[in-house]
């Protein structure tokens, strides 16, 4: 979480959005088996195809950098509160001086927003049908489960998805509350010919 300069307001930026979406994109692929065999590390890890549709590569990894076909976009809570800690110093066993620091409080409310536009000349196209299920089940998975805090690993940062919305460059939308629900309408936009 960051807040923006001017307004004070909290906020994820959409490079923060792309990263952690991409790792659980990854995760629901298979990383944690492949670290585990790996002893931790990435060695002989490639992304699939579908994650590479959505995120491009990274850059640096030996070949010419190549777009994804999601754009991302800021989230931006309506709330903040405030936790503390409270070192302890080794010799006394007592904290001294407790420091506060921001939060997003549970309640709060955000909208998280994507655009799938593949483009003209994309090196990966795979079918939309294809990578937009995977990519809605790594939504809810990161979400729900792994959670986008930077303290996830202790639970924090989980969320409540309230509502899917889907919105289609001819002016439809859906609306569902979950997102099985969501995908057959979907692919009745894909079945037409057009992408979403």
């Amino acid at each position: 979480m960051r807040k923006d300069r001017i307004f004070g307001v909290p906020f994820i930026a959409a490079s923060s959005w792309k990263g952690i979406l991409r790792w659980a994109c990854r995760m629901q692929a298979g990383l944690r088996e492949h670290l585990e065999q790996h002893n931790g590390k990435l060695d002989g890890w490639l992304d699939p195809d579908w994650i590479q549709h959505l995120f491009g590569n990274e850059k640096g990894e030996g070949e010419e950098f190549h777009r994804g076909a999601l754009v991302f976009y800021p989230t931006w809570f309506d709330k903040i509160g405030f936790e503390v800690i409270n070192p302890h110093s080794r010799e006394r066993r007592a904290g001294t001086q407790p420091i506060y620091y921001e939060v997003v409080p549970p309640g709060a409310k955000v909208t998280l927003s994507l655009l799938y536009a593949p483009w003209p000349g994309m090196k990966s196209h795979p079918k939309p049908k294809d990578v937009l299920p995977k990519l809605l089940e790594s939504i809810e998975a990161l979400l729900t489960t792994y959670g986008i805090s930077a303290k996830r690993t202790v639970g924090w940062g989980t969320a409540r998805i309230e509502k899917w919305r889907a919105l289609h460059k001819a002016g439809g939308m859906v609306e569902k509350d979950t997102h099985t629900e969501l995908w057959p309408e979907v692919q009745t936009w894909l079945s037409g010919g057009s992408t979403p």
